[in-house]
Protein backbone atom coordinates (compact mmCIF):
# COMPACT_ATOMS: atom_id res chain seq x y z
CA UNK A 1 0.00 0.00 0.00
CA UNK A 2 1.52 3.41 -0.76
CA UNK A 3 1.62 6.37 1.00
CA UNK A 4 -1.62 8.21 -0.97
CA UNK A 5 -3.78 5.23 -0.38
CA UNK A 6 -2.59 4.99 3.25
CA UNK A 7 -3.74 8.47 3.37
CA UNK A 8 -7.05 7.98 1.72
CA UNK A 9 -8.00 5.11 4.10
CA UNK A 10 -6.95 7.53 7.45
CA UNK A 11 -9.40 10.02 5.55
CA UNK A 12 -12.29 7.60 4.83
CA UNK A 13 -11.71 6.42 8.59
CA UNK A 14 -12.31 10.05 10.12
CA UNK A 15 -15.10 10.63 7.60
CA UNK A 16 -16.33 7.39 8.72
CA UNK A 17 -15.75 8.31 12.56
CA UNK A 18 -17.11 12.03 12.33
CA UNK A 19 -20.38 10.82 10.63
CA UNK A 20 -19.49 12.92 7.21
CA UNK A 21 -19.61 9.97 4.55
CA UNK A 22 -22.75 9.99 2.46
CA UNK A 23 -25.29 7.13 3.10
CA UNK A 24 -23.89 5.34 0.07
CA UNK A 25 -20.43 5.80 1.00
CA UNK A 26 -20.86 4.55 4.74
CA UNK A 27 -23.12 1.32 3.51
CA UNK A 28 -19.70 0.87 1.18
CA UNK A 29 -17.38 1.23 3.95
CA UNK A 30 -19.35 -1.30 6.72
CA UNK A 31 -19.31 -4.11 3.95
CA UNK A 32 -15.78 -3.62 3.42
CA UNK A 33 -15.36 -3.47 6.99
CA UNK A 34 -16.80 -7.01 7.54
CA UNK A 35 -14.56 -8.56 4.90
CA UNK A 36 -11.16 -6.37 5.09
CA UNK A 37 -9.63 -7.44 8.74
CA UNK A 38 -7.22 -5.51 8.59
CA UNK A 39 -9.21 -2.08 8.02
CA UNK A 40 -11.36 -3.63 10.75
CA UNK A 41 -8.31 -3.84 13.21
CA UNK A 42 -7.48 -0.13 11.95
CA UNK A 43 -11.23 0.58 12.51
CA UNK A 44 -10.78 0.02 16.14
CA UNK A 45 -7.37 1.59 16.79
CA UNK A 46 -8.61 5.19 15.32
CA UNK A 47 -11.93 4.45 17.07
CA UNK A 48 -9.93 3.72 20.67
CA UNK A 49 -7.92 6.20 19.89
CA UNK A 50 -10.79 9.22 19.07
CA UNK A 51 -12.74 8.56 22.15
CA UNK A 52 -9.88 8.51 24.65
CA UNK A 53 -9.38 12.12 23.86
CA UNK A 54 -12.90 12.76 23.70
CA UNK A 55 -14.79 13.74 27.04
CA UNK A 56 -18.16 13.91 26.01
CA UNK A 57 -18.12 10.45 24.10
CA UNK A 58 -16.82 7.54 26.43
CA UNK A 59 -18.25 4.43 24.68
CA UNK A 60 -17.32 0.79 25.42
CA UNK A 61 -15.39 -0.69 22.68
CA UNK A 62 -17.77 -4.11 21.95
CA UNK A 63 -14.07 -5.86 21.54
CA UNK A 64 -12.23 -7.18 23.76
CA UNK A 65 -8.80 -7.29 22.38
CA UNK A 66 -8.92 -3.11 23.22
CA UNK A 67 -11.60 -2.80 26.19
CA UNK A 68 -9.20 -3.30 29.23
CA UNK A 69 -6.24 -0.65 27.70
CA UNK A 70 -8.59 1.38 26.38
CA UNK A 71 -11.44 1.71 30.01
CA UNK A 72 -8.00 2.49 31.95
CA UNK A 73 -6.99 5.24 29.43
CA UNK A 74 -10.44 6.96 29.80
CA UNK A 75 -10.30 6.28 33.02
CA UNK A 76 -7.03 8.43 33.71
CA UNK A 77 -8.31 10.74 30.68
CA UNK A 78 -11.08 11.81 32.69
CA UNK A 79 -9.06 13.75 35.08
CA UNK A 80 -9.40 17.45 34.39
CA UNK A 81 -5.14 18.08 34.79
CA UNK A 82 -5.15 15.34 31.82
CA UNK A 83 -8.24 16.71 30.02
CA UNK A 84 -6.48 19.94 29.52
CA UNK A 85 -4.10 17.89 27.92
CA UNK A 86 -6.17 15.78 25.52
CA UNK A 87 -7.85 18.78 24.44
CA UNK A 88 -4.81 20.42 23.59
CA UNK A 89 -3.34 17.72 21.43
CA UNK A 90 -6.44 17.72 19.56
CA UNK A 91 -6.37 21.47 19.45
CA UNK A 92 -2.86 20.70 17.94
CA UNK A 93 -3.84 18.25 15.58
CA UNK A 94 -6.92 20.36 14.42
CA UNK A 95 -4.06 22.89 13.44
CA UNK A 96 -1.90 20.53 11.62
CA UNK A 97 -4.48 19.17 9.32
CA UNK A 98 -5.11 22.90 8.41
CA UNK A 99 -1.70 24.15 7.78
CA UNK A 100 -1.95 23.30 4.23
CA UNK A 101 1.81 24.33 4.10
CA UNK A 102 2.29 20.94 6.88
CA UNK A 103 0.37 19.22 4.79
CA UNK A 104 2.71 18.88 2.10
CA UNK A 105 5.66 18.24 4.48
CA UNK A 106 4.03 15.26 6.23
CA UNK A 107 1.36 12.48 5.45
CA UNK A 108 -1.51 12.73 7.84
CA UNK A 109 -1.21 8.91 8.56
CA UNK A 110 2.83 10.07 10.37
CA UNK A 111 1.04 12.36 12.89
CA UNK A 112 -2.08 10.22 13.47
CA UNK A 113 0.44 7.49 14.75
CA UNK A 114 2.37 9.96 16.53
CA UNK A 115 -0.75 10.63 18.87
CA UNK A 116 -1.03 6.98 18.66
CA UNK A 117 1.98 5.91 19.58
CA UNK A 118 2.08 7.99 22.80
CA UNK A 119 -1.07 6.19 24.12
CA UNK A 120 0.93 2.88 23.69
CA UNK A 121 3.65 4.30 25.39
CA UNK A 122 1.30 5.71 28.20
CA UNK A 123 -0.25 2.07 28.49
CA UNK A 124 3.56 1.13 28.79
CA UNK A 125 4.90 2.65 31.52
CA UNK A 126 1.87 4.32 33.11
CA UNK A 127 0.01 7.34 32.92
CA UNK A 128 1.03 8.42 36.19
CA UNK A 129 5.00 9.22 34.90
CA UNK A 130 3.75 10.71 32.09
CA UNK A 131 1.15 13.03 33.65
CA UNK A 132 3.11 13.81 36.87
CA UNK A 133 0.32 12.60 39.26
CA UNK A 134 -0.01 13.26 42.58
CA UNK A 135 0.45 10.71 45.51
CA UNK A 136 -3.29 10.40 45.84
CA UNK A 137 -3.17 9.51 41.98
CA UNK A 138 -0.96 6.93 42.40
CA UNK A 139 -3.23 5.60 45.03
CA UNK A 140 -5.80 5.58 42.87
CA UNK A 141 -4.37 3.49 39.99
CA UNK A 142 -2.73 1.12 42.20
CA UNK A 143 -4.66 0.62 45.15
CA UNK A 144 -5.92 -3.22 45.42
CA UNK A 145 -7.36 -3.57 49.01
CA UNK A 146 -9.89 -5.84 47.52
CA UNK A 147 -7.60 -8.45 46.15
CA UNK A 148 -6.40 -9.00 49.72
CA UNK A 149 -6.26 -13.09 50.27
CA UNK A 150 -9.54 -14.84 51.72
CA UNK A 151 -9.01 -16.97 54.34
CA UNK A 152 -12.08 -19.93 54.26
CA UNK A 153 -12.57 -22.56 57.09
CA UNK A 154 -15.37 -24.62 57.05
CA UNK A 155 -17.31 -26.09 60.05
CA UNK A 156 -18.20 -23.80 62.69
CA UNK A 157 -18.01 -19.87 62.64
CA UNK A 158 -14.36 -18.68 63.65
CA UNK A 159 -13.23 -15.23 64.31
CA UNK A 160 -11.46 -15.21 60.65
CA UNK A 161 -14.71 -16.22 59.15
CA UNK A 162 -16.55 -13.41 61.06
CA UNK A 163 -14.12 -10.90 59.66
CA UNK A 164 -14.27 -12.80 56.15
CA UNK A 165 -18.10 -12.07 55.78
CA UNK A 166 -17.61 -8.70 57.52
CA UNK A 167 -14.90 -7.26 54.73
CA UNK A 168 -16.75 -9.02 51.63
CA UNK A 169 -20.15 -6.35 52.47
CA UNK A 170 -17.80 -3.54 53.28
CA UNK A 171 -19.12 -3.60 56.87
CA UNK A 172 -15.90 -1.64 58.24
CA UNK A 173 -17.68 -0.56 61.15
CA UNK A 174 -18.29 -3.97 62.16
CA UNK A 175 -15.01 -5.38 61.46
CA UNK A 176 -13.71 -2.65 64.02
CA UNK A 177 -16.19 -3.15 66.55
CA UNK A 178 -16.17 -7.49 66.48
CA UNK A 179 -12.03 -6.45 66.59
CA UNK A 180 -12.09 -4.25 69.48
CA UNK A 181 -14.48 -5.58 71.77
CA UNK A 182 -13.91 -9.21 71.14
CA UNK A 183 -10.68 -10.38 69.63
CA UNK A 184 -6.99 -10.09 70.49
CA UNK A 185 -4.16 -10.47 68.48
CA UNK A 186 -3.05 -13.57 69.91
CA UNK A 187 -6.24 -14.80 68.31
CA UNK A 188 -6.27 -13.84 65.13
CA UNK A 189 -4.91 -15.61 61.65
CA UNK A 190 -2.36 -13.01 59.72
CA UNK A 191 -4.53 -12.55 56.76
CA UNK A 192 -7.27 -11.58 59.52
CA UNK A 193 -4.86 -8.76 60.83
CA UNK A 194 -5.06 -7.22 56.93
CA UNK A 195 -8.34 -7.09 56.92
CA UNK A 196 -8.41 -5.21 60.00
CA UNK A 197 -5.84 -2.84 59.13
CA UNK A 198 -7.97 -2.46 55.78
CA UNK A 199 -11.02 -1.19 57.72
CA UNK A 200 -9.25 1.12 59.68
CA UNK A 201 -7.96 2.39 56.60
CA UNK A 202 -11.22 2.84 55.08
CA UNK A 203 -12.98 4.48 58.40
CA UNK A 204 -9.92 7.57 57.66
CA UNK A 205 -8.29 6.17 61.17
CA UNK A 206 -4.57 6.11 59.12
CA UNK A 207 -2.52 5.80 62.31
CA UNK A 208 -4.64 2.85 63.66
CA UNK A 209 -4.23 0.98 60.37
CA UNK A 210 -0.13 1.82 59.97
CA UNK A 211 -0.21 -0.13 63.74
CA UNK A 212 -2.44 -3.09 62.59
CA UNK A 213 0.08 -3.63 59.59
CA UNK A 214 3.29 -3.11 61.46
CA UNK A 215 1.54 -5.92 64.24
CA UNK A 216 1.25 -8.10 60.43
CA UNK A 217 4.86 -7.77 59.62
CA UNK A 218 5.94 -8.31 63.08
CA UNK A 219 4.19 -11.95 62.59
CA UNK A 220 7.61 -12.45 60.04
CA UNK A 221 5.16 -15.15 57.48
CA UNK A 222 6.35 -15.59 54.28
CA UNK A 223 3.68 -12.91 53.30
CA UNK A 224 5.23 -10.31 55.54
CA UNK A 225 5.76 -7.88 52.58
CA UNK A 226 2.44 -7.19 52.16
CA UNK A 227 2.26 -5.56 55.13
CA UNK A 228 4.89 -3.29 53.79
CA UNK A 229 2.93 -2.79 50.72
CA UNK A 230 -0.57 -1.82 52.43
CA UNK A 231 1.58 0.84 54.52
CA UNK A 232 2.68 2.22 51.39
CA UNK A 233 -1.18 2.62 50.42
CA UNK A 234 -1.78 4.48 53.16
CA UNK A 235 1.33 6.44 52.71
CA UNK A 236 0.14 7.50 49.43
CA UNK A 237 -3.52 8.29 50.32
CA UNK A 238 -1.72 10.72 52.62
CA UNK A 239 0.36 12.36 50.53
CA UNK A 240 3.53 11.91 52.94
CA UNK A 241 6.43 11.86 50.46
CA UNK A 242 8.97 11.00 52.65
CA UNK A 243 7.60 7.83 54.25
CA UNK A 244 6.02 6.85 50.69
CA UNK A 245 10.25 6.88 49.82
CA UNK A 246 10.72 5.11 52.65
CA UNK A 247 8.62 2.16 52.02
CA UNK A 248 9.38 2.22 48.60
CA UNK A 249 12.68 1.34 49.59
CA UNK A 250 11.83 -1.64 52.27
CA UNK A 251 9.88 -3.22 48.97
CA UNK A 252 12.56 -2.73 46.85
CA UNK A 253 14.83 -4.16 48.60
CA UNK A 254 13.73 -7.61 47.44
CA UNK A 255 12.29 -8.68 44.17
CA UNK A 256 10.29 -11.22 46.28
CA UNK A 257 8.36 -8.82 47.77
CA UNK A 258 4.68 -8.44 47.51
CA UNK A 259 3.92 -6.32 44.31
CA UNK A 260 7.56 -5.36 43.85
CA UNK A 261 6.88 -4.63 39.87
CA UNK A 262 4.14 -2.28 41.01
CA UNK A 263 6.65 -0.85 43.96
CA UNK A 264 9.01 0.03 40.58
CA UNK A 265 6.78 1.44 38.73
CA UNK A 266 5.71 3.93 41.51
CA UNK A 267 9.38 4.73 42.81
CA UNK A 268 10.48 5.69 39.17
CA UNK A 269 7.32 8.14 38.55
CA UNK A 270 8.54 9.95 41.83
CA UNK A 271 12.14 10.41 41.05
Amino acid sequence: MNANQDDNIQETIDAYLNNTLSKTERTAFEKEIETNPKLKEELHIYKALQESFNENDWHTLDSSTYKEDVLKLKKEFKSKDNQDISNTIRTVEQQYFTDSKTQQKRPKRFYKLAIAASIVLCISIGLPFLFNNSLEDHYNTYQDWDTMPSLTEKGTETIASKIEALFNTKDYNGIIKYYEQEVTKETLHPYSLLKIGSAYFHNGNYNKSLEVFDAFIDLNTIDSSRGHWYKLLVYLKQENTAKVKETLDVILSNKVNYNYKEATEISKSIE
